[in-house]
């Protein structure tokens, strides 16, 4: 029932589209074995960088709530080491984190999630999920995984070859994660807000935005402490000081140590996998998605594009590519 309600919306209200849709779920929940996802040591088993190499996960659940008791995860991007990252084991670690999610939505009877990410230089490596932060983040060019065409040999399927491509490179990581995860969780979010952005990330952005759906657009909010962003104190407006790190501007001491977040969700999984229940759609509400007629997209005036245009060829945004759309990869 739970994706039923999630993907009649998502296919346009197209009976014969959330069908494909739902049967397309089916496949990749038995491609990637999203069963094995809920047993005993599965949390150590995929988010661990000691026991899946290359998973350089940088966001999770945060174990908090907003006002209205709906979950959200957080992310620190700079976590993430491009030299290390394996195409497949990397897309199984986020699938890993939404799946977790979307039970999480069910079992708290809530609607949605939200996702804070913080895009800003780290100060120090990370030591859980990741191979990043500090001065350890490497470059592309020196991913033994890439140059080992592991995007053919590990891939789940022939058919997910065919039709994603071979991940063999940051970008065409991002790609896989952004379709899966759009696809096969859809509608799991009612905001993501992206945190200390540069003005090279906060430009191409714009940019992105313009060709998605005005309900898409309104999710995106941009936190930080530049004209171009909301201010910081404006979390408080959604979330809890109890629920936000201090360097957010809450109470929390979940970023000591920097990825501290991610040891503490890996440990929360392993303890709910442990347990070995899938949390029960018995209990869900016809509240519990909120299911509205999509309205006709609108595009913003052309003279913002060409503003936007402008900034993005004096900054050279070519080369910000990879870094945002891995992002997008939650």
């Amino acid at each position: 029932e739970f994706l039923i309600r999630r993907c009649l919306p998502a296919a346009d209200w197209n009976m014969a589209e959330a069908e494909r849709r739902i049967l397309s779920t089916l496949k990749f929940r038995a491609e990637f074995n999203i069963l094995s996802m809920h047993e005993e040591g599965a949390a150590d088993r995929i988010m661990s960088c000691e026991h899946n190499p290359g998973v350089e996960l940088y966001f999770a659940d945060s174990g908090k709530t907003d006002y209205y008791r709906r979950p959200f995860l957080i992310g620190r991007y700079q976590l993430a080491n491009p030299a290390n990252v394996h195409p497949w084991r990397h897309v199984l670690g986020c699938i890993f984190v939404l799946e977790h999610m979307a039970c999480k939505i069910v079992a708290a009877d809530v609607p949605s999630a939200s996702f804070i990410m913080d895009v800003s230089a780290l100060p120090e490596p990370s030591t859980v999920c990741s191979t990043g932060g500090g001065p350890r983040r490497g470059s592309e060019a020196d991913n033994p995984y890439f140059k080992a065409d592991a995007g053919v040999a590990d891939a789940p399927s022939k058919d997910l070859l065919a039709q994603m491509g071979v991940p063999n490179s940051v970008l065409s990581v991002v790609r896989v994660c952004i379709h899966l995860g759009g696809t096969h969780y859809p509608d799991i979010s009612h905001r993501i807000i992206f945190l200390n952005a540069d003005l090279l990330f906060w430009g191409f952005f714009k940019l992105f935005s313009m060709w998605v759906t005005r309900e898409t657009r309104r999710k995106y909010v941009f936190v930080g402490k530049t004209w171009r962003d909301e201010p910081m104190s404006r979390l408080l407006d959604w979330y809890p000081p109890e629920s936000l790190p201090v360097e957010w501007g809450g109470t929390s001491n979940v970023f000591s140590p920097v990825d501290g977040f991610m040891a503490m969700a890996r440990d929360e999984l392993s303890a709910s996998c442990s347990r070995g229940r899938l949390p029960s759609s018995a209990a869900q509400t016809r509240n519990e998605v909120e299911i509205s007629k999509p309205s006709k997209d609108s595009r913003a005036p052309w003279t913002t594009v060409a503003i936007v245009a402008l900034v993005m060829a004096l900054l050279g945004f070519l080369h910000s590519l990879a870094p945002l759309l891995m992002i997008f990869g939650l």
